[in-house]
């Protein structure tokens, strides 16, 4: 039987809106946080009408509505059984005001691409949670995300210009309009009135307002943010400020507007190790006061999860430590501040001496001690439990007795791994549980331990929930927190702007005193390749299937889903196949973005070997063995295809032309120069407008560099591809063959080159796996194996150029990073490889990440590089270039086909720049 709102949302949207298939449904049912619940329905919302449209439908049904952004909710705020409002598929809109003083950003811009495009302009924005990856605007706004730096002074709260807000009524305000106070009292009267009445109400109460002062003096996101009552003068003001902060329960946010902040440029890092937690905690305030931009401390607990990062060992006992960073515009304001940190460090008394660093290499290093907190959590606990993340706040002066006291709760309750860290500027400290919520002993314990959390928290003076919004988990306590008279002012704000109780209940605010223990969500053991995910999204933004199908995330919770069991697990399976295995690039990008690293590529490759039957492994083995045969015939059919005009039968891209033959002869080195050991890649052997090999060759003959090319060039393959298609027993055996080759060929001390970034990173990473045969892998591994940018950047073009062989133009040029180029940290030797092309600017567009291509899948499942590829299309259009360049041949074909612009393997753009000489 069909559900009638289902039917009614795709009534009112347009086709592929409104989704109500129990599997993808499913996708949506999860967030960062340990609730689940399935929604009844989901609508990847286009625009403002789509929005509109769901809540006329919602409040005729009357079911609620959540809405959902980036998911990095810790604390259940993007999960709902009802509609679920999905704006990360659509609404990304990015647009910097003239003068860079403003940015105005949709509720699914991630917060780091809107940094990105303020950082030409040297601003940014001011929230900086640790989620900014994959956080978007619309959940930092609604949730008031702070972060290591930002505190009080710099959050959502205290920089928002504007925002454009639909209400639940569907009626649409512009908080920043001219005729905005107008507008809502001749439109929304009662409403207006309404605001001006509790503004008056809280304000003529003296103790009311002391409190809701002192509260929000430090980071406190628990309930409504009444100090909008204090802070804003007219009712559009403060219905602006109220919507900050609340969870999406007052209104949708259509765009918000900041006002921005300088990018400091000039940063200067230390380490200070304590012997214990008290002396770290008495520095934090000296710190603060000499402006300190981040003081963030870790426990006893979390040290020596990160022992083997740390600068120097621990001392006995319970030690502590502060990382400290002072940030700058501009150098001499910086050399300031250190000037006036100086005091206050020989005042401490420190377990090891402590030095302020501006080496970006140190301060990384630094900085990796505090990331590693949150794998090293992932690292440790067992599977199937969940990962807790709370955050509360003490006030600064009792941060010490407050983190002892923490310290004490999370053992006395069994919680003894529990890792304490956090942001001791602000009185500011995350902690860490892993229970396993499938057990009902486990939810009580849980339940014990949140009550003698909140009685421990509000006990000193402190704030139950410091920057990760109320949410499921903390909305039974807020009246704990706040008392009777400020929760019924909170009641009155829910029903002034949504009377029907529709958006986001139970979020919060409720009645209902285990909220905080319903909806939990179970994680099973499916597979040690991923059962360290806690499904925290960070892998989201740079996923090429995630506006197509599914994200990293979301395969690993259908694979959880299947362990299961009933109708869910039934209904994934029927979408496996496309959904999971097909439209999965497999490339292990995600692992980059992933705390815990995480490839779920390998568990899509694993999926798919599985998923092959002896014949295919037989021809796939067969494949390998005759593989120049195999390139001779797909070339004779790429040939007949543009004869026949079967091109034309693709959508996108073009069907790619055949191959030359590869040189006759290859040049000689001259006296002193280097000579290559050259790997031509089968895709080079086989299809593609650049004439690769032959544009090599030039390249090389122009810079005197010799060249060596296998005997059976012709027949190797670096194994890449059948690994991808779920063929390890052939990629290992070509492999292996690729190193035979290589040791069969060059010498000590010679230089390997691949002409795909792609085949030359599944080589380097086959060494370092001992992935080949150990004795061919040992002697390859004398070799120096270089990628393309490498090769063009370390050693072709400073020869050509010294030569005068190299005419560069004045084009701005456009770089397309692979997969490879960016996992690996290639990236920068791109960069260089393309400014040896041009005197213009080199340009990596906005937006840019994996295409997609994986391979054959620009050409066998184009909808998938479309999809990849919308963000980056959209950059290039923006920088008017005309010429890109890529490293792999399918990923140029795909950015050719999506945007329209030419791209060129990097060899060839050098060798049409070749000159006769002097």
């Amino acid at each position: 039987m069909g559900d009638t709102l289902v039917d009614d949302l795709i009534a009112a949207t347009a086709p592929g809106v409104a989704l109500g298939d129990l599997a993808e449904r499913l996708q949506w049912a999860g967030d960062a946080s340990i609730y689940r619940l399935v929604p009844r329905a989901v609508v990847l919302v286009r625009h403002a009408g789509d929005v509109r449209a769901v809540m006329l439908v919602a409040a005729r049904h009357r079911v609620a509505v959540c809405f959902r952004a980036g998911g990095t909710s810790l604390s259940g705020q993007a999960v709902s059984d009802g509609i679920l409002i999905v704006v990360s598929r659509h609404l990304r809109a990015i647009r910097v005001h003239p003068g860079a003083a403003l940015v105005s950003c949709q509720p699914g811009a991630v917060g780091a691409w809107v940094n990105a495009a303020l950082a030409p302009h040297g601003r940014r924005i001011g929230p900086d949670p640790a989620s900014l990856q994959a956080a978007e605007i619309g959940g930092i706004v609604a949730n008031n995300a702070s972060g290591m730096c930002c505190g009080v002074a710099e959050n959502s709260y205290r920089t928002i210009a504007g925002l454009d807000l639909i209400l639940a009524d569907g009626w649409r305000i512009d908080t920043a309009a001219a005729d905005a106070d107008a507008r809502l009292a001749a439109e929304r009267p009662q409403l207006a009135a309404g605001l001006q009445h509790l503004a008056a109400q809280v304000r003529g109460d003296r103790a009311l307002a002391e409190r809701i002062a002192r509260a929000f003096a430090t980071k406190n996101t628990v309930g409504y943010s009444l100090n909008a009552f204090l802070d804003a003068d007219t009712p559009v003001r403060i219905l602006e400020k109220l919507v900050v902060g609340s969870e999406g329960t007052l209104a949708f946010i259509a765009e918000a507007t900041f006002r921005t902040l300088p990018l400091a440029l000039h940063r200067s890092t230390a380490w200070l190790l304590f012997a214990d937690a008290a002396a770290a905690c008495r520095a934090v305030a000296p710190l603060a006061a000499a402006g300190a931009a981040a003081i963030e401390i870790l426990d006893a607990v979390a040290l020596r999860r990160v022992a083997a990062r740390l600068p120097d060992a621990l001392p006995a006992g319970a030690p502590a430590a502060l990382l400290v960073e002072f940030q700058e515009a501009d150098a001499t304001a910086l050399a300031a501040r250190i000037a006036a940190a100086g005091p206050v460090l020989l005042d401490c008394v420190l377990a090891a001496p402590a030095q302020f660093t501006q080496d970006p290499v140190r301060q990384a290093a630094l900085w990796t001690i505090r990331k590693g907190l949150f794998p090293s959590v992932g690292a440790v606990r067992a599977a199937g439990t969940a990962v807790v993340i709370e955050d509360v706040t003490f006030p600064v002066a009792a941060l010490a007795e407050g983190l002892l006291a923490l310290r004490a709760c999370c053992d006395a309750h069994g919680y003894g791994e529990a890792v304490i860290f956090g942001h001791a500027k602000d009185g500011n400290l995350h902690f860490t549980l892993t229970p396993d919520l499938s057990l009902p002993d486990e939810v009580a314990r849980y339940s014990r331990f949140m009550a003698a959390l909140v009685d421990l928290v509000l006990g000193r003076g402190g704030a139950l929930k410091a920057e990760h919004g109320t949410g499921r988990n903390m909305a039974p306590f807020v009246a704990r927190q706040w008392g009777e008279d400020a929760v019924a002012v909170m009641r009155r704000i829910k029903v002034l702007l949504d009377p029907a109780g529709m958006l986001n209940p139970g979020v919060l605010l409720s009645d209902d005193p285990e909220a905080h223990l319903r909806h939990l969500k179970t994680m099973p053991a499916v597979d040690p390749l991923v059962d360290r995910c806690i499904e925290c999204g960070f892998c989201e933004p740079i996923c090429p299937s995630r506006d197509l199908t599914l994200s990293p995330r979301q395969r690993i919770a259908a694979l959880r889903e299947t362990a299961r069991g009933g109708p869910g697990a039934a209904a994934v399976l029927a979408t496996w196949q496309y959904q999971v295995l097909d439209t999965c690039a497999a490339d292990g990008t995600c692992a980059t973005a992933c705390p815990v690293g995480i490839d779920t590529g390998a568990l899509v490759r694993a999926g798919r070997a599985a998923a092959h039957g002896a014949f295919a492994r037989l021809v796939a083995g067969q494949v390998e063995q005759h593989l120049e045969l195999v390139a001779m015939g797909t070339r004779g059919l790429l040939r007949l295809g543009r004869l026949t005009g079967a091109a034309r039968w693709l959508e996108s891209p073009p069907l790619p032309a055949a191959a030359q033959p590869l040189p006759e002869s290859w040049p000689q080195a001259e006296t002193g120069a280097p000579t290559i050991v050259y790997l031509p890649s089968c895709l080079a052997r086989t299809c593609g407008d650049d004439a690769v090999p032959t544009d090599l060759a030039r390249l090389c003959a122009a810079a005197g560099i010799g060249m060596i090319v296998p005997q059976d060039a012709a027949g190797l393959c670096c194994g890449q591809a059948f690994a991808s298609k779920g063929f390890p027993a052939a990629a290992h055996t070509a492999v292996t063959r690729v190193f035979t080759a290589i040791a069969a060929t060059a010498t000590i001390g010679q230089i390997v080159v691949s002409d795909a970034s792609t085949c030359a990173g599944h080589l380097a990473e086959e060494l370092r796996t001992a992935g080949a045969d150990e004795e061919v892998a040992g002697a390859a591994a004398r070799r120096t194996l270089l990628h393309p940018a490498a090769f063009a950047a370390e050693v072709l073009i400073p020869r050509l150029l010294a030569r005068g062989r190299l005419a560069r133009d004045a084009a701005a040029l456009l770089l397309h990073p692979t997969c490879t180029e960016t996992r690996l940290g290639w990236e920068p030797a791109l960069r260089v490889a393309g400014a040896g092309c041009t005197s213009g600017p080199v340009l990596v567009p906005d937006g840019t990440a994996c295409c997609g291509a994986a391979g054959d899948k620009a050409w066998t499942m184009p909808e998938l590089t479309a999809a990849a590829t919308r963000r980056e299309v959209a950059g290039i259009h923006d920088s008017g270039a005309t010429l890109g360049i890529a490293t792999s041949a399918p990923c140029a074909a795909a950015l050719a086909a999506t945007s329209g612009v030419a791209y060129r393997h990097l060899f060839s753009v050098l060798a049409a720049r070749l000159t006769t000489g002097t």
